[in-house]
């Protein structure tokens, strides 16, 4: 049992490398999660939907590694911020808890959120709101918000602390030999101590409602939240999709693990979800998108690579194929997630006159500047500006739902690329107006 778990999650681990589908993908996930709901059945204190996280985001390794003081310290270095000890003494008229999202940009000393702060701005007269959020993928705690946040780290430390302490003394876990349950072990009870926490401090401030970007990565406050019922409230933050890793598995959601209400750009990504990812209701409220992407220049001729953490490799042959064949500026955008360039991709690019920007320190803002064409493959941005009226070529099409693909893509191939379909993406409502009113409304009602 446990020899052909092992293998099924090798494969898992590495379909990236191996090129295997997003439907293989979620095939291999189901498979595994069969096999070790079995291996679970009389290990009543672990939960599937926290090891299932790690598995995907964190490269579930079944192999043993040293314990590093240096790795340790280095990880959890923002728990030395301790102006984050400020919120234990927060009153206890809390409407709204936020959890905002950790890449953010840089705005004159400050951090912006685009998924929250507008939101936030809308309501912060009216309701007492207090926000939390992990350190920033640049700046760790060395900046703060307009709306100032809170940062998580003491509190992942503690509950870091508390399940090695824990684990230590449980004799089912000392003695277990299996190398995959104690890994399941060390997951789950990270997890638990993470909704421990949040438990005790909900049922502390007793806040009203909980405000959230992505529940996989909050699913110890969201299930924290529905044990003291309290309604949970999830901002889309990228592009949903059925062929997603996130949104597609269905086979253990729960409504202990889901938001109760699912706050869109558009009323075109309700199609990206399924029918249980949400409790309640799903909610269109817009996106403000002239705040990040600026209008189009007519006159612009340059060209926009927009990288992704799938497809690097074809995103720089395309570069260097429209630098050469038109011999026109091309710019390189590095994505957030993977910001570090191998030595031969640098030099590739670098060779070819082609500029690299890296999207911590760059706004997009800056990048389209004298931008006409944008070439990616697996991006949301390349559904924003095309609503901005970019011209728009993917590479391929396997990371959505054919139905999407069938619907925005021109007939006619340029350069062997896919041209987007301004006009349907407009059509199709993948984003609308920002909707101040709706979103007052929409929150007065949760208060009343």
């Amino acid at each position: 049992m446990e020899k052909k778990l092992r293998s099924l999650i090798f494969k898992f681990n590495y379909t990236d490398k191996f090129n295997i589908s997003n439907n293989k993908k979620i095939y291999l996930l189901n498979k595994i999660e069969n096999k070790i709901l079995v291996l679970l059945k009389n290990k009543k204190n672990l939960c599937w939907d926290y090891i299932k996280h790690d598995l995907r985001v964190n490269n579930f390794s079944l192999t043993k590694k040293n314990f590093s003081l240096f790795r340790a310290l280095i990880k959890f270095k923002h728990i030395f911020y301790f102006r984050s000890f400020n919120f234990f003494f927060k009153n206890r008229n809390i409407d709204f808890i936020f959890y905002t999202h950790p890449r953010s940009i840089k705005i004159k000393n400050l951090l912006y959120d685009e998924f929250t702060d507008d939101i936030i701005n809308l309501l912060n007269k009216r309701f007492q709101i207090i926000s939390f959020t992990s350190p920033h993928t640049k700046y760790g705690t060395n900046l703060n918000y307009n709306n100032e946040r809170f940062y998580v780290s003491y509190i992942n430390f503690i509950a870091k602390l508390r399940s090695i302490l824990k684990l230590i003394f449980n004799k089912k876990y000392i003695l277990e030999k299996n190398i995959l349950i104690k890994k399941l072990y060390r997951t789950n009870d990270f997890k638990k101590q993470q909704e421990e926490i949040w438990f005790k401090y909900f049922n502390n401030k007793k806040p009203k409602k909980i405000v959230l970007v992505d529940k996989n990565t909050n699913l110890p406050i969201v299930r924290a939240a529905h044990r003291m019922n309290i309604s949970v409230i999830e901002l889309q933050h990228g592009s949903p999709s059925k062929k997603k890793f996130y949104y597609s598995n269905k086979f253990s959601i729960k409504k202990e693990n889901s938001p109760d209400y699912y706050l869109s750009f558009g009323k075109y990504w309700k199609a990206g979800l399924t029918k249980n990812y949400y409790n309640k209701d799903f909610v269109n409220i817009g996106k403000n998108l002239s705040n990040k992407i600026p209008k189009l220049n007519k006159i612009s001729k340059n060209w926009l690579v927009l990288d992704d953490i799938y497809s690097r490799d074809l995103l720089i042959h395309k570069a260097v194929f429209i630098r050469q064949k038109y011999n026109i500026k091309v710019t390189f955008r590095i994505h957030p997630g993977k910001v570090n360039l191998s030595e031969k991709d640098y030099l590739i690019l670098k060779k070819n006159k082609i500029k690299i920007s890296n999207s911590e320190e760059n706004l997009i803002a800056k990048d389209l500047k004298n931008i006409k064409n944008i070439i990616c493959n697996f991006s949301t941005l390349s559904f924003e500006c095309s609503h901005m009226n970019y011209n728009v070529y993917l590479l391929d099409k396997n990371f959505y739902e054919k139905e999407l693909y069938d619907k925005i893509i021109l007939k006619k191939k340029f350069n062997n690329m896919y041209k987007i379909s301004n006009k349907q993406i407009r059509r199709l409502n993948f984003y609308e107006n920002f909707d101040k009113k709706k979103i007052n409304n929409f929150f007065n009602k949760l208060i009343i």
